[in-house]
């Protein structure tokens, strides 16, 4: 994974980033919290953070449960979104 000034040298001049990650929360959380980072210290106005995954750990084989699927997508947003929060609040 690029460090935190790696990706803001590859944001510059952007005036959004989606994120496109999909995987658990390492990725969903914490590598994110990385690229939000990044675009951060770029200047980019505008962060949409991807809601693209599921923590398949909980999944039973075979099962594709839509409410598991939407708390597991809630949970990671709102550690995404808590952090971005606790972030601007502090600026």
């Amino acid at each position: 994974m690029a460090s935190v000034s790696e990706l803001a040298s590859a944001c510059e001049g952007s005036a959004c980033i989606v994120s496109a990650l999909q995987g658990l929360r390492d990725v969903i959380v914490d590598t994110q919290t990385v690229l939000l980072e990044a675009a951060l210290k770029a200047g980019v106005a505008r962060f949409i953070p991807s809601d693209f995954s599921t923590n398949f750990q909980t999944l039973a084989p075979g099962e594709n449960d839509l409410t598991n699927l939407l708390i597991s997508l809630w949970f990671c947003s709102t550690k995404l979104f808590q952090y971005l929060h606790c972030r601007s609040s502090h600026s």
